[in-house]
């Protein structure tokens, strides 16, 4: 008997955890915002329950729960001012609860999502998840320039604060559709930015996905497919620190652009599997991509990098049979103790973008105002498209490495694989080793 007594009281237990792990959220202790007045059902414009809703959640110190449903926005749902160490949850039922804003409500300052953040607030963690967002650009007004509207940010998070005001700012399993401006708007210091399981789709404005004006201490974006990803940190601050960048398991239909804030701490990334179809610009950084597909890299300035296994494609200019190159520029005198010193390409393919049997062009160029052999760039173990004019050609930029590569131009190239036009005022030099060359060869060395 006792261990018939023991079997009922285990299977008893297990009973009861695994009816705790599936309480659905309605059951949870959440604030619903059908409470308040919220209808869902496409027609009624519910931004005042919302915010009523909003109010509460804050107040209690609970998730806002959105059940299922088109929410019509006509004016902004504002979060109330935040407590120290507020977390902050606003949570649906994935793609079926939408926010949608209405017909003809925008303008320039005019976001379905704002958090204002001021010093005072302390440290708080929000998380978005499990819902999407229309912002309806097909039924809006169109602007006369690009950047007419680019203040109406799906979730717009400000503030312009001098010391840290968020712990976390987590967006999970979101989704967004026909944007007008940025989705997410990240305007304020912070100590982490988490990114998962976005989806971002149909965008045909100007603007990005997830844009940073202010950089938080770590911005992590992971396994999702989005347009465009864009760091502008522009807001200068006094409060200096380093920021690292992660991004894996990331697809871009449109642009991936990167910047560090120039002669302050650097922007250290960390950038794996991420796949980019449109144009990729890369300014004031360190650290590594890793089997990724970047596509119109064009202009690199100032950055420390390390490519790793990646395939870089070039684009063709416009209405033109010659390719758009990868520039490399350390602009050093800029900076009286640069550490921007090195790029390097280590099993990466270089490959044009057009069906054409010749391109005009070069593949690779490179600037710098340096005066010495301080800076340097190493391809090793690269492939390069042999239907170029050249494929590398050092202007004034220290020292090159090139070995183990295979290199080649098109039969009626009027350069070489690898040219070094000579320079009086700046002083270069270039390591060749264990290359092979399909055509062409080398040319003022």
């Amino acid at each position: 008997m006792k261990w018939r007594f023991t079997f009922i009281v285990a299977v008893s237990v297990c009973l009861i955890i695994n009816v705790l792990n599936a309480v659905p959220v309605m059951a949870q202790k959440v604030i619903n915002a059908r409470d308040f007045g919220a209808k869902g059902d496409g027609l009624t414009d519910d931004a005042i329950a919302i915010n009523k809703a909003w109010d509460k959640a804050i107040k209690a110190n609970l998730p806002l729960f959105i059940p299922a449903g088109t929410y019509i926005v006509s004016s902004n749902i504002i979060v109330p001012a935040l407590q120290a160490n507020s977390e902050v949850v606003l949570m649906g039922e994935g793609k079926n609860t939408i926010l949608k804003r209405k017909d003809g409500s925008v303008n320039a300052n005019l976001s379905i999502v704002i958090f204002n953040i001021n010093n005072a607030s302390g440290n708080v963690n929000i998380t978005i998840k499990d819902i999407a967002f229309d912002d309806n650009a097909d039924k809006q007004m169109k602007p006369l320039h690009p950047y007419d509207l680019e203040h109406a940010a799906t979730i717009r998070f400000g503030g312009k604060n001098e010391d840290f005001v968020y712990n976390s700012f987590k967006v999970q399993n979101v989704y967004f559709y026909n944007p007008i401006a940025d989705h997410i708007w990240v305007n304020n210091l912070g100590k982490q930015f988490l990114a998962d399981n976005v989806t971002a789709t149909g965008r045909t404005r100007t603007r990005s996905d997830i844009d940073f004006s202010m950089m938080p201490q770590q911005i992590r974006i992971t396994n999702s497919r989005m347009n465009n990803l864009e760091s502008e940190p522009v807001q200068q601050v006094k409060k200096k620190f380093a920021c690292s960048f992660i991004v894996q398991n990331v697809t871009l239909s449109q642009k991936l652009d990167l910047s560090g804030i120039y002669n302050v701490e650097p922007v250290t990334v960390d950038i794996q599997n991420v796949t980019v179809k449109g144009e990729t610009f890369l300014g004031n950084l360190v650290g590594t991509f890793t089997d990724c597909e970047l596509r119109g890299i064009g202009r690199m300035v100032r950055n420390n990098l390390e490519f790793r296994n990646c395939k870089i494609v070039l684009p063709l200019k416009e209405n033109s049979d010659t390719v758009m190159p990868i520039q490399i520029d350390y602009n050093m005198e800029r900076d009286p103790a640069p550490i921007y010193k090195k790029n390097s390409f280590i099993n990466c393919s270089f490959i044009i973008d057009s069906r054409k049997p010749e391109i005009r062009g070069t593949m690779i160029e490179s600037f710098s105002a340096q005066k010495t052999l301080d800076v340097m760039t190493v391809f090793d173990g690269c492939v390069f498209d042999n239907r170029a004019d050249c494929n590398i050609e050092n202007y004034r930029n220290g020292k090159y490495v090139i070995r183990n590569c295979q290199l080649g131009v098109n039969p009626n190239s009027p350069k070489a694989c690898v040219s070094m036009p000579p320079s009086a005022k700046y002083r270069s030099s270039t390591d060749v080793s264990g290359n092979k060359i399909l055509r062409g060869g080398y040319k003022n060395f």
